[in-house]
């Protein structure tokens, strides 16, 4: 592997070897590594040894794209690392027209279905028309699109993700199904600036207590069962940044960890709260959840959801 600049870490014995992000079986996880600075890429970056088990596998490539970060490269090689997009530039944004194009016939969405089945379409269907939530057939998959959508009521892209429509589980072998409008409608020299997902409603709601998630789905669930929130999503961990919470300064905020995050959010929160003054975070999984439950890292939708079944 000599001569590239990103590779799986070398192995050198059992303190190289990590749980995997995917199946949680512990030292089974091995991480790419920057060869110039001796680093790891992300925590999460890397590949699961169990193959046929899990087959999780987050190449540094996958990473980047993920997360707007531009790379040159001739070969994988000579990779080098030119630009992540400065949030100081004017977001991009996505025409309404494409939006609308994706809005129709959700009945076929693979989450949706699943939603459907579990809630009923008429307890449903309200909350997926204010949220917007689309669709886009990809990967062999009628998929979900969640369309982040500023206070503003800018376009900022769409993020789509591959769900089982039996169980409503998000389908990451033989590898992670993510992707963006923006990339796939071929926007060129987008200029991706993230929001926070549902950030639309703000708007609408101005009275309601802004309740913070990290999933898109959770925030779609947790609306139907609880309208005493206004629920929106940061639609990973690694957008917990005070640029996307700037827009939540004057509103009183909670925030909903999934269980075995709680810790790191209530870093989060006191880092936060220069920002929104009123802020604070729910213990109430890290309360309720049992053992097999943490084992899961469940969330709270997985919680609602159990309590209907």
């Amino acid at each position: 592997m000599s001569g590239y600049r990103f590779s799986l870490q070398k192995y050198e014995g059992m303190k190289t070897r990590f749980t995997c992000p995917s199946c949680e079986n512990a030292k089974r996880f091995t991480r790419y590594i920057d060869n110039e600075t001796k680093t790891i890429i992300h925590k999460d970056v890397g590949r699961c040894d169990r193959v046929d088990g899990c087959g999780y596998h987050y190449p540094p490539r996958d990473f980047f794209k993920d997360n707007d970060i531009k790379i040159e490269q001739s070969n994988w090689g000579a990779a080098k690392i030119l630009r992540k997009t400065s949030n100081c530039k004017t977001p991009s944004q996505i025409n309404y027209s494409d939006v609308r194009k994706c809005i129709s016939g959700l009945d076929k969405s693979s989450l949706v279905q699943f939603l459907y089945k579990k809630l009923g379409k008429e307890k449903t269907a309200p909350t997926l028309s204010n949220y917007l939530l689309g669709q886009f057939y990809y990967w062999d998959n009628i998929n979900p699109v969640f369309w982040q959508i500023d206070v503003n009521d800018k376009v900022r892209t769409g993020k789509f993700m591959k769900y089982n429509s039996i169980n409503g589980k998000r389908i990451r072998k033989p590898r992670r199904f993510i992707n963006w409008m923006h990339t796939v409608l071929n926007y060129e020299d987008y200029n991706l600036v993230q929001c926070l997902y549902g950030e639309h409603l703000l708007n609408r709601y101005p009275q309601k207590v802004v309740g913070i998630v990290e999933s898109e789905k959770t925030a779609i669930i947790a609306s139907i069962f609880n309208d005493d929130f206004l629920w929106l999503a940061t639609g990973g961990k690694s957008n917990m940044k005070s640029k996307m919470f700037e827009v939540l300064s004057e509103r009183k905020v909670c925030l909903f960890p999934d269980i075995n995050s709680y810790d790191e959010w209530c870093l989060r929160a006191d880092e936060l709260s220069s920002i929104i003054p009123d802020i604070k975070v729910s213990d109430l999984l890290e309360k309720e959840a049992s053992e097999r439950e943490r084992e899961e890292g469940q969330d709270l939708a997985d919680f609602l959801i159990r309590g209907i079944i």
